[in-house]
């Protein structure tokens, strides 16, 4: 969305009026980061709200230019900017911050937008859900049993992949033919996808780290989770999922679904007195 508005920065530069462009830029940058620190961005209402301000930018910096332009008086004198080169470094200029920023634009913004492409998580999140992923780290410091995250996995670090949040630091996780019991008490989950007999992960038991963190898939017979690799320390997590904004696949039925746009509930577990772990770190 972002880059949406930065070829206009040269056409106000043509029409005499640069600090007007570069105005409109900074204006749209500021709009993403106070979403994404405010946490606005990461509900769904929000999120709309802000892409329609974002929409409305780029609408008035791609047309108000010409509109400039048309009414521009015949005495107009050249401004020093206005040579074919001086607009090639303006562009680049202009494009070179979000080139450089975009592999680290999660910490800068504060949220990332995400495709889910897999049913490791089915069906919580489908393939085909976009989701927005909230990166800030007052986030990551309230942790929580069931709370969906992205993290980069051991295998492939340079991913981001998506996984529930089950085993919290220094508790005792078993796993066995499709059971989770967190320090010998199993946990209810009615979310998950069981399937013992198609289940090929071995049974296991583990105690974490004071800084680590054992997340499932909801759907366990197709999920490469922790039963496989491991536990997560903290700094491999690098968001918290909240809401779905859109749900399209072409290949569904029906394409657009929009009963899945809304929050992510979390789920509820019962309390340890009813012999069951509690949902809080």
């Amino acid at each position: 969305m972002l880059f949406g508005v930065l070829t206009p920065v040269v056409a106000f530069a043509y029409v005499g009026r640069l600090r007007l462009g570069i105005a409109f830029l900074l204006g749209t940058f500021l709009v993403l980061v106070a979403g994404g620190w405010s946490g606005a961005i990461q509900i769904v209402p929000g999120y709309y709200a802000i892409m329609l301000v974002i929409l409305a930018l780029g609408f008035v910096a791609t047309f108000y230019p010409f509109w400039l332009a048309w009414k521009r008086p015949q005495s107009y004198s050249a401004r020093w900017y206005n040579r074919w080169y001086h607009y090639l470094w303006i562009g680049l200029v202009c494009a070179a911050p979000g080139m450089l920023w975009a592999p680290n634009r999660g910490e800068l913004l504060g949220y990332e937008i995400f495709r889910i492409p897999s049913r490791s998580m089915s069906s919580s999140l489908s393939p085909g859900d976009f989701v927005v992923v909230d990166t800030r780290p007052q986030s990551l410091r309230q942790l929580s049993r069931g709370d969906v995250v992205t993290y980069r996995p051991h295998s492939t670090p340079q991913q981001t992949w998506v996984g529930r949040l089950i085993g919290l630091p220094g508790e005792t996780i078993e796993v066995r033919g499709g059971q989770v019991r967190i320090d010998g008490m199993a946990l209810n989950e009615r979310y998950a996808i069981q399937s013992p007999e198609q289940d090929p992960a071995a049974p296991l038991s583990l105690t974490l780290d004071a800084d680590s963190y054992f997340i499932l898939g909801d759907n366990r017979p197709n999920s490469d989770d922790s039963r496989y690799q491991g536990p997560y320390s903290r700094d491999q997590l690098t968001g918290k999922i909240n809401a779905i904004w859109l749900s399209f696949l072409p290949s569904r039925e029906r394409p657009l679904q929009m009963e899945r746009i809304g929050g992510l509930a979390p789920p509820v577990y019962a309390s340890k007195a009813s012999g069951q772990p509690g949902g809080s770190p």
